[in-house]
């Protein structure tokens, strides 16, 4: 090979490894900000479980409130039947 060959295959080598190091560089800044990313997302997934678990247990008292209006209802609804029977009309419609 002759000299100017070698010169010029030797700028080609050295040119393709500062691309490379470019490369790799643009590739750690990607990487850095899904990274960062990723960790907005974790953050928004800890809010949207920490709501979950506030609803569940908004929804827990809710349920304990239907229960016990229902157990008011079945108290009231056995008082109207004993004062409908006092009344004598023996349990029929009013």
């Amino acid at each position: 090979m002759a000299e100017p060959e070698v010169g010029c295959k030797v700028r080609q080598l050295g040119d393709d490894v500062n691309e490379i190091y470019n490369l790799l560089s643009r590739i750690s800044d990607t990487q850095a900000q899904q990274g960062t990313a990723l960790a907005d997302l974790g953050g928004a997934v800890t809010r949207i479980s920490d709501t979950q678990a506030r609803q569940d247990m908004a929804l827990a008292d809710l349920s304990g409130a239907v229960a016990g209006i229902r157990d008011t209802q079945a108290r009231q609804g056995t008082a109207l039947s004993l004062i409908i029977d006092r009344i004598g009309h023996g349990g029929a419609d009013v």
